[in-house]
């Protein structure tokens, strides 16, 4: 499941690829041509509303479970013996969506203004790193299905507790851009991993709204994250300010702590 996961969500990253690939070709015509582009979006709505099979009524099995005809609700998800996995799962994907926006809102910046490259050669240094981040999301997904989700997920943390400071110090664009798909596959991992590890913490009946509860509630972090980097950068330097991102992933690496491994755990 996880590497199934993670392959979906690392067309993330090659939708920042091919992004940017068109923002080269037709930025010199007109901008307003990108916005028209990212709305054939919906084409893709479209075809996953007529190609993917519908869910199936399950009855519970569960004693005690929730009745399929009854709307499930935040009451549900924040039952006692779902509390605290609720808030320790949000509180980790406000740590992965901070951390990661954290670095690479102000990456790009940081390359043409600390390291002195031009808007074309960041450019390929960030096209780069996301394909480094499209390989780490198969990486770790691989690693989930072997060494579980909780290992997997604390294993990206730490490593990104190592990278950004290592790539923060290089001044050398060489090094810069060998390095960047390094710290690219860890960046981005624990999204990928997310998916198969909500989908096993939680029981079917409220699978969908607490995991749906977790991941969006935890965008909170990439609201706060950036802002801060902005203004310590102001203060202090943009090299300190997107240190902010590896203290944020450093956070994130206590949580899984005090989750439970899911990888054998029978779904229900």
């Amino acid at each position: 499941m996880a590497r199934a996961n993670s392959f979906m969500l690392s067309t993330f990253a090659v939708g920042w690829i091919v992004a940017s690939l068109a923002g080269r070709l037709v930025l010199s015509v007109d901008w307003r041509i990108i916005f028209m582009l990212g709305g054939t979006s919906i084409i893709a709505a479209g075809l996953s509303l007529f190609l993917l099979p519908p869910d199936k009524a399950r009855a519970p099995k569960a004693a005690g479970a929730v009745a399929p005809d009854r709307r499930i609700g935040l009451r549900d998800i924040f039952a006692p013996r779902h509390r605290k996995f609720v808030l320790l799962a949000t509180l980790q994907n406000a740590c992965q969506m901070g951390g990661f926006w954290a670095a690479s809102s102000w990456i790009p910046t940081f390359l043409v203004r600390e390291r002195g490259l031009a808007l074309e050669q960041m450019a390929t240094f960030i096209l780069i790193m996301y394909i480094g981040i499209f390989f780490g999301y198969q990486i770790y997904g691989w690693l989930a299905d072997r060494i579980g989700r909780r290992n997997a997920i604390a294993l990206a943390f730490f490593m990104d507790c190592l990278t950004i400071p290592a790539y923060l110090l290089f001044h050398d664009a060489t090094l810069l851009f060998c390095f960047g798909p390094v710290m690219g596959m860890s960046i981005g991992a624990v999204f990928g991993l997310s998916g198969a590890f909500y989908a096993e913490l939680f029981p079917g009946e409220i699978r969908a709204l607490a995991g749906g509860f977790c991941f969006n509630v935890g965008r909170l972090g990439a609201v706060v994250a950036p802002f801060t980097v902005g203004y310590i950068g102001q203060t202090y330097g943009l090299q300190a300010g997107i240190v902010t991102s590896p203290v944020i992933f450093g956070i994130g690496l206590l949580v899984p702590l005090f989750l439970p491994e899911t990888l054998k755990r029978k779904a229900t």
